[in-house]
């Protein structure tokens, strides 16, 4: 249990990102067939998990558009 002591932990859930991940990984083609929009950069995701360290949120979604796909924000 960290509450109470100063510790904030917060989980990254990215989305697709652009990374040379999926180049390493063999996975070009996947990528490519997954439209655009589906997509954002390293640089979004990271904002995005700093603001939610530093807003102390345990769960951070990337992107908006997974947020809105995040069937938990109705239980927000």
């Amino acid at each position: 249990m960290l509450k109470g002591t100063g510790v904030h932990v917060s989980a990254l859930c990215p989305g697709f990102t652009h990374t040379d991940f999926h180049e390493v990984a063999g996975l070009e083609e996947m990528k490519r067939g997954l439209p655009d929009f589906m997509w954002y950069s390293a640089e979004t995701v990271v904002r995005d998990g700093l603001r939610a360290v530093e807003q102390a949120r345990p769960i951070a979604i990337s992107g908006r558009l997974y947020r809105w796909l995040d069937p938990s924000r109705s239980r927000s």
